[in-house]
């Protein structure tokens, strides 16, 4: 929605505009999946581009990312299997 340049200059400047955008993403990506799901979907597979330590500190994923992955995991309904991918170095978010 934004790029990945202008989301990382708002995670730096910790716009208080960043909230409100991750919320909405990840409704809008719960919805998805959860028709998805309706569907007959078996498995889930999302990915997050943005969130390995190759493009943000530890810190800001336990206060910013994990937050958020938390909320659009409580919305989906009947997921029984799901698989999110991060891109680049993901070994410390395991």
């Amino acid at each position: 929605m934004l790029g990945t340049e202008n989301l990382m200059l708002m995670l730096a400047d910790e716009d208080k505009n960043i909230g409100h955008l991750l919320d909405f993403t990840a409704a809008a990506t719960a919805e998805m999946c959860n028709q998805m799901l309706d569907a007959g979907c078996d498995v889930l597979f999302t990915a997050e581009p943005n969130a390995s330590a190759n493009m943000i500190s530890q810190s800001m994923y336990e206060e910013i990312v994990m937050p958020c992955t938390q909320n659009f995991m409580a919305q989906l309904k009947n997921c029984k299997f799901h698989c999110m991918h991060i891109c680049g170095q993901s070994t410390s978010r395991i």
